[in-house]
């Protein structure tokens, strides 16, 4: 059985929290955020929760069987909105079934909700995002 791992990065790492895995199938999500994001951990939980409950989603329904060990790693622009604005780059060493889950993913699970105002105000109107998704 594959293990999946899920991880967002921002300009530095600096927090790192796990969650036991859930089943089925197993999967580790594995969450890694930036320095600016580091005071707004309560809405990354819920934006990582989303992305990973729809993940888990897209690969229960779909026949998709990226092989393990691959990584889909996507770059995002995130606005005040919650919104998913644009995506930036995907870099991909999973099959193309492996991509379209994650980006799938992505879609379905946004838009996150609203910044809190401090949030806005110490990130600007948007943010790049990366999450890498781990088959």
């Amino acid at each position: 059985m594959n293990s999946w791992r899920l991880l967002a990065v921002g300009a530095a790492a600096v927090l790192l929290a796990t969650a036991a895995p859930a089943e089925p199938p197993a999967r580790r999500q594995v969450l890694d955020v930036g320095a600016q994001w580091d005071p707004y951990g309560p809405y990354l939980q819920r934006m990582m929760a989303a992305i990973q409950r729809k993940w888990n989603e897209v690969l229960a329904t779909s026949r998709a069987t990226p092989p393990g060990g691959t990584i889909v790693a996507v770059q995002f622009a995130l606005d005040t909105r919650g919104q998913v604005v644009t995506f930036l780059d995907v870099g991909n060493t999973s099959t193309a079934d492996g991509e379209g889950a994650c980006l799938t993913a992505l879609t379905l699970a946004a838009p996150f909700g609203r910044w809190p105002t401090p949030m806005a105000e110490a990130l600007g109107s948007s943010q790049e995002v990366t999450v890498r998704f781990y088959y």
